[in-house]
């Protein structure tokens, strides 16, 4: 297997990695924020949503910039954003930092 095709298995990897790491968190943002079941809803299903959203963007971006960059920049949003979620100190902040997360799994995908 050459080079392009290992990096692209090993971002698909972390990528996907990430994202089941938000889903299996979101029972305790939900927590330790008293959301109630519609928020973290929204907040799981924004994923899917800016992926669809995204799709056509991400594309004409890649074609610009070139497929990896495009794969690179959209990790790096996607870590950012569940950095920062991390750190988020009300729900509030919570949210958009969710929704840049979900921004950077869409166009990945």
């Amino acid at each position: 297997m050459n080079f392009i095709l290992r990096t692209l298995n090993l971002l698909h990897f972390l990528n996907d990695g990430i994202r089941t790491v938000f889903v299996s968190l979101l029972p305790f943002i939900a927590q330790e924020f008293h959301l109630g079941l519609v928020l973290v809803g929204v907040l799981g299903s924004a994923q899917g949503l800016l992926s669809c959203l995204l799709s056509l963007p991400a594309g004409l971006i890649a074609s610009r910039l070139g497929g990896c960059s495009i794969l690179f920049i959209s990790l790096l949003i996607y870590s950012l954003g569940a950095g920062a979620i991390s750190i988020a100190p009300n729900v509030f902040l919570l949210l958009p930092l969710f929704f840049l997360a979900a921004s950077g799994f869409g166009m990945f995908h």
